[in-house]
């Protein structure tokens, strides 16, 4: 979200991307009074946080005019896929709560079963490298398959129309 003072900690302007914004965040150019604090940018992380599983953020099949009107409207959008772990579905659940209020802090955030259980770098590192090796090697053998099966499925009619035995 925008800058917040130091001193005050909450803001009432409205700037950014409307899909990822905050319904506090939009409030704001509704009603001149309304504020949001740093809490606002954990609802634009689960908003992202969709978006990386499905492709691409809620609302963004709509007008961002009408996705502006919508989101303090509508529930809070959730995983349309159950394939994801019962940990992200709370972790989204946690950081897409419409009271700002009622959102934790970033502090609290880090003690989500979904971060704390996040694996070490080299863990991941490890993972990558694995990922890496399988996908050439898959690559390798489909270019060898390929090059295997690469004749005419009509080469034998084709050597003897050529004259070849």
């Amino acid at each position: 979200s925008a800058q917040l003072d130091r001193t005050i900690g909450r803001r009432n302007t409205f700037i950014g991307t409307p899909y990822w914004m905050a319904p506090e965040v939009i409030a704001c150019d509704e009603n001149q009074d309304a504020t949001y604090d740093n809490r606002s940018d954990l609802w634009s992380l689960g908003i992202t946080a969709l978006e990386m599983a499905e492709s691409q953020p809620p609302l963004c099949d709509l007008h961002p005019m009408r996705a502006l009107f919508l989101i303090p409207r509508n529930a809070p959008p959730r995983l349309k896929s159950k394939k994801w772990s019962k940990k992200f579905h709370s972790f989204i659940e946690t950081v897409l709560v419409k009271d700002y209020h009622q959102r934790p802090y970033t502090e609290q955030l880090l003690k989500h079963p979904f971060i704390k259980e996040q694996p070490t770098e080299r863990q991941v590192r490890i993972q990558l490298k694995d990922h890496i090796d399988r996908c050439k090697k898959r690559k390798q053998d489909k270019e060898r398959d390929d090059y295997r099966y690469s004749g005419s499925e009509n080469e034998d009619e084709d050597a003897a129309v050529a004259g070849e035995p």
